[in-house]
């Protein structure tokens, strides 16, 4: 399986109603337009009742929007909507640059490309595998 790159990380700095400040910019290959999806990291990992492991937590998705003034080591960042929660400094923005997303399309179309080849050399797929329909006539 090919290697899925998550979306590049950065911090809050400035917030002014609707409009943020991220300490990445055109150096981290941030351009206008290139949409962002605000995020706070969770505050406590999550412990699983019975096994006591830390099962992590997920991150809670606050708010997007989309990078409209970018400068070399920081950008601006235009909210679509109001934020769920009131976003603060050191919360994260989650983007993938323009380079990333064509990667990341290649390896799909190459994922794809290379399961259409696997299905014309086994047509039928693997019928060993796939269940049968339950026969109810021995009710």
């Amino acid at each position: 399986m090919p290697y899925r790159r998550m979306p590049a990380r950065g911090r809050i700095t400035k917030i002014r109603g609707r409009t943020l400040t991220i300490d990445k910019g055109a150096d981290d290959g941030l351009e206008v337009g290139l949409e962002v999806t605000i995020v706070r990291l969770p505050d406590e990992a999550i412990i699983h009742p019975l096994t006591e492991k830390n099962i992590g937590a997920p991150e809670i998705e606050i708010a997007g929007g989309r990078i409209n003034k970018v400068y070399a080591r920081a950008a601006s960042i235009q909210l679509d909507s109001n934020p769920i929660l009131s976003i603060r400094p050191g919360d994260m923005g989650r983007f993938l640059t323009m380079e990333e997303k064509m990667v990341m399309e290649q390896e799909v179309s190459t994922e794809t490309a290379e399961q259409a080849a696997r299905e014309r050399q086994h047509p039928g797929g693997d019928a060993e595998n796939r269940r049968r329909p339950a026969d109810h006539t021995d009710l």
